[in-house]
């Protein structure tokens, strides 16, 4: 993991580059003397975390925190307790009042692995795509990962989920060429979830307990998506 330390006092920097060095698979991108240094650091660059000083000449670390407009998971360190609440309520990782020993300093960066790990998982979810169809006047959020296979029916098509089944006025078209890269055409009236594949045979294709058919001018290109052993 990258790590930017600022901090004004030189042996503290010292010892903040020395406990990240004992630490596993973690390294310094950036040592700065003051919030401002840190600032522009992280205008342009990427780290996992950040080890900052509260009160350093310029600009609190504070401060600098409200004024990055993306921010990395963030430790303070500070001989001045009474910055707690302000930093707790930027989300901070970690508030270590000094002197910092090597145990504390460990202690944080569990805390901020934990924490980043939380964020990228969020994230993760917020990058799955999705889409939204119209219901008795209501849009509804369906997640592209919870469907099943997507049926024709006339001027409608059928989005089957695992629980539930939703019809929107739409073509099987429309949607073979908007999420052609999730789904594949099975049939002329069926587009399919290859991932959610359960078993197939020489008609059928089995999903839980829903059964699509297979076309066989379609079977051939599902036979070159199938990861066979």
């Amino acid at each position: 993991m990258n790590c930017l330390i600022a901090d004004d006092n030189e042996l503290a920097l010292i010892m903040l580059n020395n406990f990240i060095s004992q630490t596993k698979n973690f390294t310094v991108a950036a040592k700065c003397r003051t919030a401002i240094e840190a600032f522009d650091f992280l205008k342009d660059n990427v780290v996992d975390i950040a080890f900052l000083d509260v009160e350093m000449p310029g600009m609190t670390a504070i401060e600098l925190i409200k004024a990055l407009p993306k921010k990395p998971v963030v430790v303070l360190l500070t001989a001045n307790p009474a910055y707690a609440v302000d930093a707790f309520d930027l989300n901070v990782a970690d508030y270590i009042v000094k002197p910092l020993t090597l145990a504390r300093f460990l202690q944080a960066v569990e805390k901020a692995k934990t924490l980043l790990s939380k964020e990228k998982q969020e994230q993760k979810q917020t990058d799955l795509p999705f889409l939204f169809i119209k219901e008795k006047n209501v849009l509804k959020k369906i997640m592209l990962n919870d469907i099943l296979f997507i049926e024709a029916m006339g001027d409608y098509i059928k989005i089957h989920c695992v629980d539930k089944w939703y019809t929107t006025n739409t073509s099987l078209r429309a949607m073979e060429e908007k999420y052609g890269k999730y789904f594949l055409k099975v049939h002329r009236s069926y587009l399919v979830a290859v991932s959610k594949i359960e078993s197939i045979d020489e008609s059928m294709i089995y999903i839980g307990k829903n059964m699509v058919p297979v076309a066989e001018s379609f079977r051939k290109k599902l036979m070159e998506k199938l990861d066979l052993m």
